[in-house]
């Protein structure tokens, strides 16, 4: 299972009923099931090239022994407090969520996203680079009295773009050979016939425009069952309100969300 997305479903496991003066909950949530990711897509513009088929291992031969494994694992627990009111915050550590109702059922979200775009120019050429990361969490509850079950989703989305001019004059900017990775992601066929890895010369015209274009996007989800139990404690029995907080973007100033 992808590390971080793990890590957020077994450090968050929520909270509850919105009372007014806000209250305790234990929280007991299923052990994670498998991370679910779409194969990424690739967008690109290089003409003739292919995406290289993937090596399965498979030599056709059968196996001289077969191993299978199983696993169990117990429930994991937390102790959360949720704040009352039409709009409540779940808070479980140092971390929060804003809650939105509907009837018996609360939704907490928080939606993490951060965007970086990083180019270079010269005559004559330009490079630029787009990267958006988003992580949206979502904690799902339907109260009954001083119980609650639903369950808590990661989704983890990523999307990476690269842009290059075709053919420059390396004089001019000193590049002397392309730096959109397409040698990671694609191939051509070579002067012997055989594949070789795509790449973006100077000289040559590579892509089917007067730029090189090539887009990668992918998406990861996570989800567990949650079973949430109202205990009998008083507020200040929870003491870490005080240190409540989210980060800006996805990993913040403090060098990541917790794993």
């Amino acid at each position: 299972m992808n590390r971080r997305l793990l890590g957020l479903a077994a450090g968050v496991l929520l909270l509850g009923g919105c009372k007014k003066d806000g209250s305790l909950w234990l929280l007991l949530f299923e052990t994670s099931s498998p991370t679910e990711c779409e194969d990424p897509a690739l967008q690109h513009n290089f003409v003739g090239a292919t995406e290289p088929d993937a090596d399965t291992g498979d030599t056709g031969e059968e196996p001289l022994l077969t191993v299978e494994q199983e696993l169990t694992q117990s429930d994991g627990a937390v102790i959360a407090q949720v704040t009352g009111g039409s709009e409540p915050v779940l808070v479980i550590g140092t971390q929060l969520w804003t809650g939105e109702k509907d009837g018996s059922t609360t939704t907490f979200k928080w939606d993490s996203k951060e965007d970086s775009t990083t180019t270079q120019t010269g005559t004559g050429y330009s490079y630029v680079v787009l990267y958006a990361m988003e992580i949206l969490e979502a904690i799902k509850l339907d109260f009954k009295g001083n119980e609650a079950t639903g369950t808590y989703t990661t989704t983890q989305t990523s999307n990476q773009s690269w842009t290059e001019t075709d053919t420059w004059n390396t004089k001019d900017v000193g590049v002397m050979g392309g730096q959109i990775p397409a040698y990671a992601y694609l191939e051509v066929e070579g002067p012997a016939g055989a594949p070789v890895p795509a790449h973006n010369s100077p000289e040559e015209v590579e892509c089917a425009a007067a730029n090189c274009t090539m887009q990668l996007t992918s998406q990861c989800e996570v989800s567990v069952k949650v079973k949430a139990t109202e205990l009998a404690a008083d507020e200040e029995d929870y003491d870490a309100l005080g240190d409540a907080y989210r980060s800006p973007g996805v990993y913040g100033d403090d060098g990541g969300l917790p794993e």
